[in-house]
């Protein structure tokens, strides 16, 4: 049996935001709504006393809930670094300050300091918070790095042959980095945007057939 990760409270500074009871109602629509086994890593860092976060925020946490229960299991025992949600970009959460400045990685201009969500594997640890992004949902493309780096699924044989199929029709540059793609069409499915899957292979249908049946057969995902 696995023994399920805990954080130590230590100082909660900045602030941490601690849920509604598990059985309060769903609204409104704070951002606090308990998330169950996830509960054990997600922290919310927002001051319930001025209100609720923003729109993003509220959304984020929506999904978590959303996630299928062995799902949301795996992600609380892997990130034993914390879920931690918050305001701003990935700089300006709690123990992610250190990437203040530093490309996201060696050879390329984008710094942290512009990307809202993160996945720091060697940590354990995702960040996710508010600003522009390109992807579908931003918390479910984090969550699809946690679990593809888990099993390392974008190095299987099978994911590189989906890829063969998926490069030559993918729209946008970033989407041809395997891990990348992984993680945007987890997100995809997973929100059963599988129009806009399509739109993103160019409007093969039978590529986006294959990609959706990846994760409904590994991870029973329904679309």
């Amino acid at each position: 049996m696995t023994t399920p990760p805990v954080l130590s409270t230590g100082q909660r500074a900045p602030y941490w935001c601690d849920p509604h009871p598990a059985d309060a109602d769903l609204v409104p629509r704070d951002g606090r709504r308990h998330l169950g086994v996830l509960e054990q890593v997600v922290r919310r860092q927002w001051n319930p006393a001025e209100g609720p976060p923003p729109s993003q925020l509220i959304a984020a946490v929506d999904r978590l809930a959303a996630l299928p229960g062995p799902i949301a299991s795996l992600v609380a025992d892997t990130l034993t670094g914390g879920l931690w949600l918050g305001v701003g970009n990935a700089p300006a959460l709690d123990h992610l300050r250190y990437l203040a400045g530093r490309p996201v990685r060696p050879g390329i201009d984008q710094l942290w300091d512009q990307v809202p969500g993160a996945v720091v594997w060697g940590r354990r640890t995702v960040v996710v918070g508010t600003g522009p992004h390109v992807s579908v949902s931003l918390v479910d493309h984090e969550i699809g790095h946690v679990i593809e780096r888990r099993r390392r699924a974008a190095e299987s044989a099978e994911w590189q042959t989906i890829m063969m199929r998926c490069r030559p029709l993918l729209v946008y540059q970033r989407w041809q980095d395997p891990l990348e793609w992984w993680a945007e069409a987890w997100a995809l499915v997973i929100n059963h945007e599988l129009d806009w899957l399509s739109r993103h292979l160019s409007g093969s249908i039978p590529v986006t057939e294959m990609v959706a049946r990846y994760y409904v057969r590994h991870y029973g995902l329904e679309v």
